[in-house]
């Protein structure tokens, strides 16, 4: 079939091998822990947003061996066509197969949006204190942080985000949430912040957080998500984690867990078979659609840690051998996507890197380096 080709800004095509070299380094300058997916993830997207902001229909992918299998899986459902072919020079030889992926055109099924550079730049800005001024419209807004599982019992949990947030001139509040608990009671929390914000509302959740949060919002009545500016969820676990599969699969484990959440005045076992791919997958099906509107005020935030390196090393580890390639060592990269948002995909940020500011004894021994 004839396939359009998408220019970027210096003339480049998306289909040209030495676009794939070029850009490929570029990746890797900037996320030199990059692993497998994480990596074709990304050049993938950006490749597809080019290709897309071209006006283009079909993205042309000229990958090896090595490669063709990966990308294959990233784009299965979308491959409209393939050819092989040989090429170099006699003796050393290499096979290279050309793969038309045609660009969907649903928001929802559209690749992720990706803004990690834009991320990391401003990041870079802000340890450097040389942001630049807030826009008036974002210190109109009121941010709410909505805590992972036992977030709001660690005592310095996000205070360094809402330090941070506080030097910029912007206002922001931890919500009294036991998360661990029942996500009716979380969820009513929510809209009642909502529903009393006199401004309008910035809805940050981290881990089991982000899924009230994501939850909340695509059941929340029209007059409340009028209120709701942006939706950032941050390693949400929104398809569920194997982890919390490994957590209630065994008797010792779940009285193990029972026993720890007993001071908390919540039984963290429930909530555990709440987060499991399966249970996940049934609320994500019942849940109303996302609309092209919805989805413009979402962003994402997802990370991986590669398991000899986290604190979570053993869990990552045990993630990866349940086919949970990427994690950051308690939830999947993949679990925590929202397919048309805008994604911020980080390297070497384990799950806790983006909450703790100081780390107890135990991270210190493992090394763990706030963020």
């Amino acid at each position: 079939m004839g396939a359009r080709r998408a220019r970027g800004p210096e003339g480049v095509e998306a289909g040209n091998l030495s676009h794939w070299r070029e850009h490929l380094w570029f990746g890797l300058s900037v996320h030199p822990d990059y692993r497998e997916r994480g990596l074709a993830g990304l050049l993938m997207d950006t490749a597809a947003s080019m290709a897309r902001s071209a006006g283009a229909e079909d993205l042309i992918i000229y990958s090896t061996d090595d490669s063709r299998s990966l990308y294959k899986k990233l784009y299965r459902d979308h491959i409209s066509q393939e050819e092989s072919s040989t090429r170099g020079i006699v003796g050393e030889e290499q096979k290279v197969h050309r793969l038309v992926v045609r660009l969907p055109d649903a928001a929802a099924a559209a690749p992720r949006r990706d803004k990690t550079l834009r991320f990391l730049a401003v990041m870079d800005l802000m340890r450097k204190r040389s942001v630049g001024p807030v826009p008036e419209s974002a210190k109109n807004t009121k941010t709410f942080i909505v805590p992972g599982l036992f977030g709001n019992h660690q005592g310095d949990a996000y205070r360094g985000n809402l330090r941070r947030m506080a030097e910029l001139g912007l206002s922001g509040e931890i919500l009294d949430i036991n998360t661990e608990d029942k996500s009716a009671e979380g969820m009513a929390a929510i809209a009642e912040a909502v529903r009393a914000s006199p401004k309008p509302v910035v809805l940050v959740g981290h881990s089991r957080g982000g899924v009230l949060v994501h939850d909340w919002y695509r059941l929340a009545p029209p007059e409340l998500k009028a209120k709701v500016a942006r939706v950032v969820l941050v390693q949400a676990p929104l398809a569920g984690t194997n982890f919390a599969n490994w957590v209630v699969g065994n008797v010792w484990r779940r009285l193990v867990v029972r026993y720890l959440s007993w001071k908390y005045g919540a039984d963290i076992v429930k909530t555990a078979r709440e987060m499991t791919p399966k249970v996940r997958a049934a609320v994500l099906e019942a849940l109303p659609p996302w609309t092209r509107e919805d989805l413009a005020k979402v962003w994402v935030l997802r990370s991986v840690k590669p398991p000899g390196r986290s604190f979570y090393g053993r869990h990552a580890a045990l993630l990866k051998a349940m086919g949970d390639r990427d994690s950051d060592g308690i939830i999947p990269a993949a679990s925590a996507e929202v397919p048309g948002a805008k994604d911020i995909f980080l390297q070497d940020v384990d799950h806790s890197n983006t909450m703790l500011e100081k780390p107890g004894w135990l991270k210190r021994w493992r090394g763990y380096a706030p963020h």
